[in-house]
């Protein structure tokens, strides 16, 4: 228990720690953090109902043991015995003791009495001069523990004697019976709400990690696609200088003419490129 609390507290640590910012990365070791840390609460929770569920376990078993060596024995029951049985708390929870003496006909007293497992027996009904009232549950008749007992013993220890000393259990009015019921509820939802948000941590660490994924292959993409490219302007680098140093010496390339006066031989110079190619004709006179 201890070392989960330590590692919830390095969670949180470390959780507070982060900067939450745009980065992708930085959101997905966020999110892992949060579900880290949401599952190690959970853990908590399972290991204290864990051991709260043990707890009772022990207690009921040893209560028990106790209160069946002292049936088996025939003695009779102590209020500190009846106090620490389990069974017993359950059956006195929001109700005060009254002692009751009665004295009856054996085999016709002047109350009923009517199973309600698994905590024993309820008075049904009685008449008003023996101070018993419906719903009184029977802790103890002449000293001898009668919670958790069935209709027949009971029956057996009323008949067996005239005089009754009786102790019940009575409920005190307005007492909320149902509030162990409303704290089991309230820790289910509890238990509930957790899961739900765990699982909705999941889905957005999920939906995360699906957009890495994507962001990867986007980027591994565009990687290539950029290789690609520069790998094709590395190939046309050479016929783009030649092309250029082509049209360049085009326009260097001139017709050269070379004149003298009239009457006198014309000498034309072409050039192109390394080439020259000079050409002699003669000038015809105006009108000749």
């Amino acid at each position: 228990m201890e070392a989960k609390k330590v590692a919830i507290k390095n969670l949180k640590l470390t959780l507070d720690k982060i900067d939450i910012t745009d980065n992708i990365d930085v959101r997905i070791r966020a999110a892992e953090m949060e579900y880290e840390l949401e599952r190690e609460e959970l853990n908590v929770l399972n290991l204290r109902e864990e051991s709260n569920i043990l707890t009772t376990r022990l207690q009921e078993s040893s209560n028990s043991s106790g209160f069946s060596s002292l049936h088996s024995n025939g003695a009779e029951t102590c209020f500190h015995a009846l106090l620490s049985s389990s069974n017993s708390a359950t059956a006195l929870a929001g109700a005060i003791l009254v002692a009751v003496v009665v004295n009856h006909t054996p085999g016709n007293p002047p109350f009923h009495v009517t199973p309600r497992p698994p905590l024993g027996c309820v008075i049904d009904w009685a008449t008003d001069d023996t101070r018993l009232r419906k719903g009184d549950r029977l802790v103890e008749v002449n000293g001898s523990s009668v919670i958790g007992r069935g209709l027949e013993v009971v029956t057996r220890l009323i008949a067996a004697a005239k005089h009754l000393d009786l102790v019940v259990a009575r409920p005190v009015p307005g007492h909320n019976s149902t509030t162990p019921r409303r704290a089991d509820g309230r820790l289910e939802k509890q238990l509930e709400d957790r899961t739900r948000e765990m699982k909705e941590c999941v889905a957005r660490l999920d939906k995360a990690l699906k957009d890495k994924d994507t962001l990867k292959s986007d980027n591994t993409r565009l990687n290539h696609r950029i290789s690609y490219l520069e790998d094709q302007v590395t190939e046309l680098q050479p016929t783009s200088n030649c092309t250029s140093k082509c049209s360049n010496t085009n326009r260097s390339a001139s017709n050269s003419v070379v004149t003298s006066h009239p009457g006198t031989t014309v000498i034309q110079v072409f050039q192109k490129g390394d080439q020259t190619l000079a050409v002699a004709s003669p000038e015809l006179r105006n009108g000749g």
